[in-house]
């Protein structure tokens, strides 16, 4: 009799196990954030082109931003040693993001008017859709050229571990 409860028990189990749709063979995989990008585009005519000969008009200009992220398998279910009993209990790995945005900054090399001297953040000349930033404004000074950098501040969430990267255009001529 014992016996036979024993395996009622580890069917009921086995039942439970695959009511909940736990698979040992599925993988939780997670993403690191390996560099950020920028580009610039001319939108002077119908559709957004490369920016040719290292000039455009300022009001023209779009940034575009992008990250790089690398994904890998950080956890593997281990299947469970007795009946599956303790895996019925499992969750569906999730494939999250482990690394948080914690401040992104638009800077330029030289002043760009009396309000946006040299290194500080231009975000508030731009018009943003999605990673987009359109550019809403000429400089003051247009002799010379002007070098956009994006400052990225992220954490690796599962390391505890702070981080910038940055990224930089090119020297642009800026017409008004």
């Amino acid at each position: 009799m014992l016996i036979c409860s024993i395996l009622l028990l580890g069917n009921l189990f086995t039942v439970l196990l695959y009511s909940c749709h736990c698979d040992a063979t599925k993988h939780r995989y997670c993403s690191e954030l390996q560099s950020v990008r920028i580009s610039v585009q001319d939108n002077g005519g119908l559709e957004p082109q490369p920016v040719l000969n290292q000039t455009v008009y300022a009001k023209a200009l779009i940034l575009s931003i992008a990250t790089n992220e690398v994904k890998y398998e950080c956890r593997r279910h281990t299947p469970p040693v007795f009946f599956n009993a303790a895996y019925a209990m499992c969750r569906a790995p999730d494939n999250k993001d482990i690394y948080r945005i914690d401040d992104m900054v638009v800077f330029l090399d030289r002043d760009y008017d009396t309000a946006h001297p040299a290194g500080t953040d231009i975000r508030d000349l731009c018009v943003q859709k999605g990673n987009d930033y359109y550019l809403m404004s000429a400089p003051d000074d247009t002799s010379g050229t002007y070098t956009f950098t994006v400052q990225l501040a992220y954490e690796q969430v599962l390391q505890h571990k702070k981080d910038t990267l940055l990224a930089t255009t090119g020297p642009l001529k800026l017409r008004k």
